[in-house]
């Protein structure tokens, strides 16, 4: 016996499908420059704790930790975790960084929202300029 789709069920699940389109995320991709280098969200805070310890040589994990607080920036993960507990899924664990006292990991799960009180702490606190390139997005089923 063959089955036969009707219609009528042939436009519901349409309808469902740009129900789900119309609702679907925006992903940002938006571009920062800092120090001359142009990055995305998550590589930017990465080069932001680098240039830190740079500049700041001396800087403890447990320091880095405080400096950087996961709360401050409404992060669901910590901004700076060590090597050995840092999830490679959620943080640049192939891109260590040297502290005193071992290598630590920056997490890569960074929005507009967590983003945007990074910035402006970097640049009003650390005194380091950060400039918005561009502001581009393209929308993504949820």
């Amino acid at each position: 016996m063959m089955h036969h789709r009707s219609e009528n069920s042939f436009t519901h699940a349409h309808h469902q499908k740009l129900n789900i389109m119309s609702t679907a995320k925006k992903k940002d991709y938006t571009k920062y420059t800092f120090q001359g280098e142009q990055y995305g969200k998550g590589p930017l805070v990465l080069a932001v704790v680098r240039h830190y310890l740079t500049v700041n040589p001396k800087t403890t994990v447990k320091e880095l930790k405080t400096i950087f607080p996961r709360k401050q920036f409404h992060s669901t993960f910590e901004v700076v975790e060590s090597l050995k507990k840092a999830d490679p899924i959620r943080f640049f664990t192939k891109n260590p960084i040297h502290a005193v006292g071992g290598n630590v990991a920056v997490t890569n799960q960074w929005t507009k929202n967590t983003i945007a009180p990074f910035i402006e702490f970097v640049e009003t606190t650390l005194g380091f300029p950060i400039h918005q390139k561009q502001r581009r997005s393209l929308k993504v089923a949820a």
